[in-house]
């Protein structure tokens, strides 16, 4: 991969929640979107990463670092910044991510899951990048799996859940007392 090759800037717009109802699975769901465009990326996580990111989109103070919140302050610690992270590419129903690291080594790109990449990121505040070819294959994926993906639209329809109500139903949790071992 060259990183000096067209990409596409995005932000994390929103992470997604639909409970699971009856025969049909819930999900989360992070939503990137194109910085002065019009294109959204849905990518699939589990719920604990979906939850830890939704906490931190709503700058929600944990009582403990989490994971990402570690690798962070470890690359800080060795003199090391997270330059970029990529979504780099979609095989079948699989995401692929790079970190770009910079490091007393120089630029090195370390494969990651996008879940957490993406939320090193958003800790780091480093930008977050998508090859073009991306966009085209999530949609061709989407068009092809209708049947066990949700439609575009559906991701902000009734009974679904947004970063803020979901960090909203964590917190209400720990203020009762459950504790904040189980995120999600």
């Amino acid at each position: 991969m060259q990183l000096d090759a067209e990409v596409v800037e995005v932000r994390m717009a929103d992470v997604r929640r639909k409970p699971a109802h009856g025969d049909k699975p819930g999900y989360y769901m992070l939503v990137l979107e194109e910085i002065g465009g019009e294109r959204r990326l849905p990518i699939w996580v589990g719920q604990f990463e979906g939850t830890a990111i939704a906490l931190q989109l709503q700058k929600v103070e944990v009582p403990r670092p989490p994971t990402f919140s570690f690798v962070s302050s470890l690359l800080q610690a060795s003199g090391g910044q997270l330059r970029e992270v990529r979504v780099s590419k979609l095989v079948e129903s699989t995401f692929y991510a790079v970190a770009v690291i910079e490091g007393v080594e120089g630029i090195r790109t370390v494969d990651a899951r996008p879940s957490d990449a993406l939320a090193l990121a958003l800790v780091t505040g480093a930008p977050i990048r998508v090859e073009p070819a991306v966009f085209g294959a999530s949609k061709a994926h989407l068009a092809t799996h209708r049947d066990r993906v949700p439609r575009q639209d559906t991701y902000y329809a009734e009974g679904t859940q947004g970063a803020a109500e979901i960090a909203e139903e964590v917190t209400s949790r720990w203020r009762s007392g459950a504790g904040p071992s189980q995120p999600g």
